[in-house]
């Protein structure tokens, strides 16, 4: 039983491990041919059958009604704590979210992280390995270029916010150019790109020669947009629901594809059935993305957000540079962590709490009685 019950919690933590960043990768992983067999496979019986999923839903629901709760214990502390980290969200932050986009945008315009059996450098893509710009009629090629400007705008600082305005609009796009396989890429990069049109471009960055820049306005409209509280919190919101849509559109409709990569990867599962394991990750990722969206639990979603993307590629023999701009959310996220928004969720805490309290009371009511 010891045994057993060690095997079953290192799985259990390489599952969450793997959880934020499995979703949409059957695209960057699997052949097409590969995803159209799966599709049609049945799925694990635990998907199928409620008998076997009900209890595990149970326990896990249970976890993480838990963790809410106790969150109003500990704010205070994780606040204190990364005090120092919040106070200079306004500049590493930007920086944070400039570095990983210019990663994803030059990567993709050169075909630099391509999709499986196509060769390195012949494919440019829109942001992620499968969206390929050869796909789309020859006029939409100059893409490429733009992703490739858009980059060095935002290594260099230099016009920052209109670079963010770009990735976002770029983002837009492609759900008119890709169609419905686009919206799993979407939010993730029209949220880092609509922060950075909002926050600027923070620390270490350019500055034009002072005759060019006499030339140029003072200021502009997006000079006056700033990331308050309200903004912030509809970011991230929709990083979240991002989130909470892959575990819902990919896991949870298509596991068996998700069963295939842990497979092919040879995921150590340590005895425990990969539909089971596939089956915690869609609840933990989609719990996970409306816990954001709530503005509840920010600061360990974003460690449980870095963990996951470095553990699937060490696990996977994935690079790093698939999740540039996640991780670069994911840092703004540990760094600002709830906002204004803690204290909404503070008050839900709280709330549960009360109505905990008042049922143990009656109970004891009862009994007295």
């Amino acid at each position: 039983m010891k045994t057993f019950s060690t095997r079953a919690a290192i799985a259990a933590a390489a599952t969450l491990g793997l959880t934020g960043v499995a979703s949409a990768h059957e695209a960057w992983l699997l052949t097409p041919q590969e995803m159209f067999e799966l599709a049609a496979a049945p799925k694990p019986a635990i998907f199928t059958n409620v008998f076997y999923s009900a209890p595990l839903v149970a326990a896990l629901a249970a976890v993480v009604f838990g963790a809410v709760v106790s969150e109003t214990r500990w704010q205070a502390i994780e606040n204190r704590v990364m005090r120092p980290l919040a106070d200079r969200v306004g500049d590493l932050g930007p920086l944070a979210v400039r570095i990983g986009l210019a990663i994803m945008l030059f990567a993709a315009s050169l075909g630099l992280l391509p999709a499986p059996n196509v060769a390195i450098g012949t494919a440019p893509t829109l942001f992620v390995p499968d969206m390929q710009l050869k796909l789309l009629v020859d006029a939409w090629g100059f893409l490429a270029l733009v992703q490739v400007l858009l980059s060095l705008v935002l290594v260099s600082g230099i016009g920052t916010r209109f670079a963010g305005l770009g990735v976002a609009l770029l983002a837009v796009l492609g759900l008119g150019l890709f169609g419905e396989t686009f919206i799993a890429y979407a939010g993730h990069f029209f949220v880092p790109g609509l922060y950075l049109a909002f926050a600027g471009a923070g620390r270490f960055r350019l500055s034009l020669p002072a005759a060019v820049a006499g030339r140029l306005p003072a200021s502009t409209l997006l000079d006056r947009l700033a990331v308050t509280p309200t903004v912030y919190r509809v970011l991230m919101a929709i990083f979240g629901a991002n989130f909470a849509y892959l575990g819902i559109a990919y896991k949870l409709m298509h596991p068996t594809m998700l069963v295939a990569i842990l497979e092919h990867g040879e995921f150590p599962n340590f005895g425990i059935d990969y539909g089971v394991i596939v089956f915690v990750m869609t609840f933990v990722e989609v719990s996970a993305g409306l816990l954001l969206v709530a503005g509840i639990l920010v600061r360990p979603i974003a460690i449980f957000l870095i963990s996951a993307f470095t553990m699937f590629a060490l696990t996977l023999g994935e690079t790093p540079l698939f999740h540039a701009n996640l991780y670069a959310m994911a840092f703004v996220l540990l760094m600002a962590g709830a906002g204004s928004r803690s204290t909404a969720a503070r008050r839900l805490g709280l709330g549960i709490q009360r109505m905990i309290r008042r049922k143990r009371f009656a109970r004891l009511a009862e009994q007295a009685a």
